[in-house]
């Protein structure tokens, strides 16, 4: 994805020593993008960035104020059923029945006369 290499064309792959052994003596490759000096540049700068303005600690502090904000949110509202997430990355399910927890169905949307 490009967020890894902020805004360059990067791609990551995280694995166990297993996994990647399995792959060593395979024509087969994790991406497309990795094995150049530019796409380890990028992936050096944007690390160096990440760690230098403390954006790890940053996401920590912002996710946990947006997942309680999601909570009071479920709280509030019949229709969120389940509210979760680590740092930025976050999820808020909708649901018909808190319950059963049985999602929304899909409706077709009208355009007005």
């Amino acid at each position: 994805g490009k967020s890894i290499g902020n805004g360059f064309p990067l791609a990551m792959c995280v694995t166990t020593p297993e996994v990647a052994e399995a792959f060593a003596d395979s024509s087969l490759h994790f991406n497309t993008f990795g094995g150049n000096a530019i796409a380890c540049s990028a992936g050096l700068a944007t690390l160096k960035a990440i760690e230098e303005d403390n954006l790890m600690e940053n996401c920590r502090v912002v996710g946990d104020k947006f997942l309680r904000g999601f909570n009071t949110l479920r709280e509030k509202y019949e229709f969120v059923g389940d509210c979760r997430g680590l740092g930025l990355f976050m999820a808020m399910e909708m649901v018909e029945n808190k319950t059963t927890k049985q999602g929304f169905t899909a409706v077709p949307l009208q355009r007005a006369s």
